[in-house]
């Protein structure tokens, strides 16, 4: 019974962290995306872009992984 208890946590604790981490890299990557594509960058540079933009999202959930651990 404990392990369902524990399990319970840590699935609502996972969905929190989840849901931070998709809106944060959806977020960041396509602001990066349309940044790019207003600025009437080329196709590489709106591809770098996105991509830069998505990683740094990703950062950001992971900063919020952390934080969540920490706390």
């Amino acid at each position: 019974m404990e392990f369902v208890t524990l399990a319970g946590i840590f699935t609502e604790a996972a969905s929190e962290v989840a849901a931070l981490a998709i809106a944060s890299t959806g977020l960041i990557g396509g602001t990066a995306h349309y940044g790019a594509v207003l600025a009437r960058k080329s196709e590489p540079e709106v591809e770098s872009a996105t991509a830069i933009g998505f990683f740094v999202g990703l950062g950001f959930g992971g900063v919020g992984l952390l934080m969540e651990a920490v706390t």
